[in-house]
């Protein structure tokens, strides 16, 4: 996308109030381009993973036009792109030029790209149908490891630190899960951190398997933000080889 945004300064983004170029409004209640998302909430329904390409340019358009929002082709193509590239290397770039907005760094026009295609897909987890999970699935998972650079290191040291009752806010931003439990312990790697979240609380989290280049990953893209930490479980001596954190 070649889309210049507006300048605005850091702070912005946090503000409840503040409107995206996305057409999110972050006031209280909220609305998606002119709609409120209780009304959106009421409409959207709800939708468990599909096989790629199940999800197509008139599905997308048909989910904003079911909850009274209409859309164009070219408006959906950019939505249904957008989350096919979030799944690969660009997901990481959308989320470390958020991160950068949000330290109120000047962005690059790639990085100012990369952000608002983010808020896209932010968009979408308040408008498509909700994550249905099959008769089986009660939880979704997130692997974290330590990985390598400084900012990433005091990022995993800080969640070692949280106990139960403690906030969890997944950074206020659209985060990636999945509900297979493998593929969250083969992101983290033997040692480090999987996050568990029930998905009886899901609201505004979307099943994007059908859009995704990896579709065995079985992914969630999740924007709720507003949880606690039910339990810890650091079963990284056992044979489990994991530090499990339980949301609710």
């Amino acid at each position: 996308m070649n889309v210049e945004l507006k300048d605005i300064r850091s702070e912005e983004i946090r503000e409840m109030g503040k409107k995206s170029t996305s057409g999110i409004d972050r006031s209280k209640g909220g609305n998606v381009r002119g709609v409120s998302q209780k009304e959106i909430d009421k409409k959207r329904g709800e939708l468990g993973h599909q096989d790629y390409g199940a999800v197509t340019t008139e599905i997308i358009q048909a989910q904003y036009a079911q909850v009274g929002i209409d859309l164009t082709r070219d408006e959906a193509t950019d939505i249904r792109k957008t989350e096919y590239h979030y799944t690969d290397y660009s997901g990481e770039h959308m989320r470390e030029a958020r991160l950068k907005y949000e330290r109120g760094e000047p962005l690059t026009i790639s990085e100012k790209n990369y952000l608002e295609d983010y808020r896209i897909c932010e968009e979408y987890c308040k408008v498509a149908p909700r994550f249905k999970p099959s008769g089986t699935e009660t939880e979704i998972y997130r692997g974290i490891n330590r990985a390598n650079t400084p900012e990433s290191q005091r990022y995993y040291d800080r969640l070692l630190t949280l106990r139960p009752g403690d906030s969890w806010n997944n950074d206020n931003r659209p985060t990636s899960y999945t509900t297979n439990i493998g593929t969250a312990g083969t992101f983290a790697k033997r040692g480090n951190i999987i996050v568990h979240t029930p998905v009886n609380k899901l609201k505004n989290s979307i099943s994007i398997r059908a859009l995704s280049q990896q579709t065995r990953e079985d992914e969630v893209l999740v924007a709720d933000y507003k949880w606690k930490i039910a339990r810890i479980s650091d079963e990284r001596s056992k044979p489990d080889g994991f530090y499990h954190i339980y949301l609710k």
